[in-house]
């Protein structure tokens, strides 16, 4: 799990995130601490360069946090991340 705080979000946009490993799972994205439900899940297939992979959905706008939490096999090296404009 890894967060940040806080943003504001006042346009459409998506979440991506540069990685590289074994991964073989999800990226799940929320815009809050108790990860009731993910504003997104990016799918991972990673290989062992760094490759960015795209969220599908709109992040809700507004000020939140972002928190990321992989789930799946194998591990993977998190370098960045960042909101792509729709």
């Amino acid at each position: 799990m890894a967060g940040f705080k806080y943003f504001r979000i006042d346009r459409d946009v998506k979440i991506s995130v540069k990685v590289r490993g074994t991964a073989n799972g999800m990226m799940r994205v929320y815009q809050d601490a108790d990860r009731k439900q993910a504003a997104d899940c990016i799918p991972l297939n990673c290989t062992s360069d760094y490759r960015w992979y795209s969220g599908r959905k709109n992040i809700e706008q507004g000020i939140h946090p972002v928190y990321f939490e992989y789930i799946g096999e194998g591990a993977l090296d998190f370098l960045e991340w960042k909101f792509e404009e729709r």
